[in-house]
């Protein structure tokens, strides 16, 4: 038995080894630099995508069906995604931790997700940097690099972290199958299939794990392992991701297709050499965020990144990814494990860099997620550079930059605390994006005061007079729409503001309208809510005709919706026409069967000139609120039905069409056309 002098002599790192001295460091320095965000709340997407997706609120099989029968936006949405792994983890959370709409646990797992990829980051950089600091110093500048607070800090970035485990630990699974032999290498094989499929189900951009093998294989080609283990370990990789490629197709082709808005991604409407130039331009952006995070944003849409021109910016934007392409290449005569990272950067950011196709935005930081490691061990790499002299403060240089990123990072999850937030803190970095301005006055319009009325205003204005030079086809319908209530709002508050404010309103919700290309044919319900308030506007100013004309209109957008019979008929009967109001109502009983119709229209027949003989309320049949036997009543009541016929005709469903075609001919006496 040792003593215990002999006790105390044995070496630290025998009692505490180095990687899990570094390994508690790290997750020290994640949760120092992410604390904040476990504060935070449901932003921008967050709020649909997990308060308002039926998928994830109960564990059924039905749910899980609906998850992997269905697209990521489904049924709010198209976009063109199929992330099943992401839905079934807010699933999750949802119901399995019973979170529901508390944010800290969605939060927490944000951040447990993070800190797997970071230790990952750490035995990838064990492996391919040979040493404890260099490995070290990747993983720490790259946990707390600020451009990551949009995958890890933002609920509805986890699509990223989930796509990062796959990658990470799908291709260091490779190198240890590719090294082994026996049982070890199958196992290891497994795994790789397992974490491929995490990844791929996940976010499609999971399949850059075969261009990582690839750049691998081509950075250490001299480095030959047995061709049986690479052949394997690939087929390991090509079964998930043809699994979910097929998967993905039969689920796309069974929706509506995906449509990005020129609004987004300028790219979808550019010239083929334009997108291209312009994409790689926008490349040079994402290198300036990962050498100075100072800046951020949650978006860069129109017109906070405009289409190439051949400006200066233009032309230095393309020298400099130019620069950083041939530095990447000539690494590989210099040094193979910065090649190897450079290529992981750069194939691990090509799917979402609109240069093989266009995806839904320009621009999104979450996107640099996986290719900020390699940028993080290019530039631990260059620390060899430095002269021989300087080396001692090297320790020293990382550990600053590591507080410096950790401090923005921890000042930048403060922006993700609530839409409000994070609309004000995208105002000031992307001053020249719509989508911005729309959402900060969105905010501040619900904030219920004079003064947040006024700001809601001054920010809508701001975005749309980005938006008034494009065209119709090209334009957001939804930033006319709400600017048009806030000034409706306005023109009630303030009597003296009105007609100018009602003026403006009507102009906006035409142009809306306009926007949204809406022929009458099909139903709209953006369209009805924007004919109503362009009703109503229109009453105000005193044109009734245009009322009445924008009422129907309403009405014939949303034709299942109660309110705009309710509005259309109060519209009509102000301007004297009582009785088409009474087959308005008449109609959206039938149509709707809404508990406020029969109240209304009891009120509108105890008009005496509606109701001469004084019978419409004596015996009111269930649900109808007036009397169908009453002449009074009668005359408007075929009329009603027969719109509700051609309603319901319109909408496909003849079944219910022909049930109002009975009850109109055999309860109410109507002619059989």
């Amino acid at each position: 038995m040792a003593s215990r002098k002999q006790r105390a002599t044995v070496p630290a790192s025998t009692i505490f080894p180095p990687q899990v001295v570094s390994a508690s460091a790290l997750i020290a320095i994640v949760f120092i630099a992410y604390s904040k965000s476990l504060h935070g709340g449901f932003a921008l997407d967050s709020n649909q995508l997990l308060l308002h997706d039926p998928r994830i609120q109960q564990v059924t099989s039905e749910n899980l069906g609906r998850i992997f029968h269905h697209t990521y936006w489904w049924p709010y949405g198209e976009s063109g995604l199929y992330r099943p792994f992401t839905t079934l983890s807010y699933l999750f959370n949802y119901a399995v931790l019973g979170n529901g709409e508390s944010p800290a646990g969605y939060h927490w797992v944000n951040l447990l997700l993070h800190l797997c990829n970071v230790l990952l980051v750490y035995a990838l950089g064990l492996r391919l940097l040979g040493t404890q600091r260099p490995a070290f110093a990747l993983a720490a500048l790259w946990a707390v690099h600020p451009v990551l607070t949009e995958s890890v800090s933002y609920l509805a970035g986890r699509p990223e972290l989930l796509a990062g485990i796959g990658v990470l630990g799908g291709f260091l699974l490779y190198l240890v199958g590719t090294g082994a032999t026996g049982p070890g290498q199958w196992m290891a094989f497994a795994g790789v299939a397992a974490a491929t499929a995490l990844g791929v189900f996940s976010k499609e951009s999971g399949v850059t794990i075969v261009g990582v093998i690839v750049i691998y294989e081509l950075a250490f080609r001299k480095e030959r392992r047995q061709a049986r283990g690479r052949v394997a370990g690939l087929l390991a990789v090509a079964i998930p991701v043809g699994a979910m490629l097929y998967l993905r197709m039969r689920v796309l082709a069974a929706s509506p297709p995906a449509r990005f808005p020129f609004v987004d991604n300028p790219l979808v409407k550019a010239g083929f050499v334009e997108g291209k130039l312009t994409a790689i331009a926008v490349m040079a952006r994402y290198l300036w965020r990962l050498v100075c995070p100072v800046t951020l944003s949650a978006d860069y849409s129109w017109a906070q990144i405009p289409l190439f021109r051949g400006s200066e910016w233009d032309w230095a934007s393309l020298l400099v990814v130019a620069g950083a392409a041939a530095a990447a290449i000539l690494s590989y005569r210099w040094n193979r494990t910065a090649f190897f990272f450079a290529g992981f950067a750069a194939v691990t950011f090509l799917p979402a860099s609109n240069l093989l196709f266009p995806i839904g935005t320009i621009m999104a930081e979450r996107v640099l997620y996986l290719p900020a490691i390699g940028f993080c061990a290019c530039l631990v790499l260059c620390g060899a550079l430095i002269p021989a002299d300087w080396k001692r403060t090297v320790p020293a240089l990382v550990c600053l930059l590591v507080a410096a990123c950790a401090w923005r990072t921890w000042l930048r999850n403060g922006d993700w605390q609530d839409d409000r937030h994070m609309a004000e803190a995208t105002v000031r970095s992307s001053p020249e994006s719509f989508k911005a301005s729309k959402t900060l006055a969105f905010m501040l319009y619900h904030a219920g005061d004079e003064r947040g009325l006024d700001e809601a205003i001054a920010q809508a204005e701001k975005g749309l007079a980005v938006l008034d030079a494009l065209p119709d086809a090209d334009n957001d319908a939804e930033a006319y729409r709400f600017a048009g209530n806030y000034y409706f709002l306005k023109g009630e508050r303030s009597p003296a503001e009105g007609a100018q404010a009602f003026r403006r309103a009507a102009v906006l919700l035409s142009r809306s309208v306009a926007i949204m290309g809406w022929d009458g044919e099909e139903p709209n319900a953006d369209a009805g809510f924007a004919c109503r308030q362009l009703a109503l506007t229109y009453l105000r100013l005193g044109d009734a005709p245009k009322a009445v004309s924008e009422a129907l209109r309403a009405v014939q957008a949303d034709p299942l919706n109660a309110e705009r019979y309710l509005q259309m008929a109060g519209v009509l009967a102000i301007s004297g026409q009582a009785g088409q109001a009474a087959v308005t109502l008449l109609q959206g009983d039938a149509v709707t069967g809404d508990g406020r119709i029969p109240g209304a229209l009891a009120s509108l027949f105890r008009r005496r000139d509606l109701d001469p003989a004084g019978c419409a309320l004596n015996s009111p049949a269930e649900g109808w609120g007036v009397n169908p036997d009453c002449e009074s009543v009668k005359r408007f009541l075929c009329p009603a039905m027969g719109n509700a016929i051609g309603v319901r005709m319109r909408a496909g469903r003849l079944d219910l069409a022909e049930r109002l075609r009975g009850m109109a001919v055999n309860r109410f006496g109507c002619g059989p056309g």
